[in-house]
């Protein structure tokens, strides 16, 4: 029974450790938002034309038996959204405007020191 305690103890800890990690590289938890301003062309300075992107955590949304949130992009009065998940090597995107990917696009792969991965999706 103690190693069944203990076993389920060292679960929980990697998965709050991935969850910090996570957080600090990408912080899911619903209200927080990102806004990223687009440039036209190479160059940035003020004769480009800019548009803002917003994204917001907008919901907390499981995928199988993963952590997953819904992340609301809007631009202009275009809006659309997309399905992340937090998976044990990564975030990953696994819906774009509720069209499934297939495989999910990796966008932060946790533990990996390369800061590089290799990724070949359809949507």
């Amino acid at each position: 029974m103690k190693k069944l305690i203990a076993i389920v103890v060292a679960f929980a800890s990697a998965g709050a450790a991935r969850a910090q990690l996570q957080t600090a590289l990408f912080p899911l938890e619903v209200g927080n938002r990102w806004t990223y301003v687009v440039h036209n062309g190479t160059d940035i300075d003020a004769s480009n034309k800019k548009k803002t992107v917003v994204v917001e955590v907008e919901r907390r949304e499981p995928y199988e038996k993963n952590v997953g949130f819904i992340l609301k992009n809007t631009s202009d009065a275009k809006v659309t959204r997309d399905h992340v998940v937090v998976l044990p090597d990564g975030v990953y995107r696994v819906h774009v405007a509720e069209t499934p990917i297939t495989p999910p696009v990796c966008l932060i792969k946790l533990g990996d020191k390369s800061n590089t991965w290799q990724s070949n999706s359809k949507s």
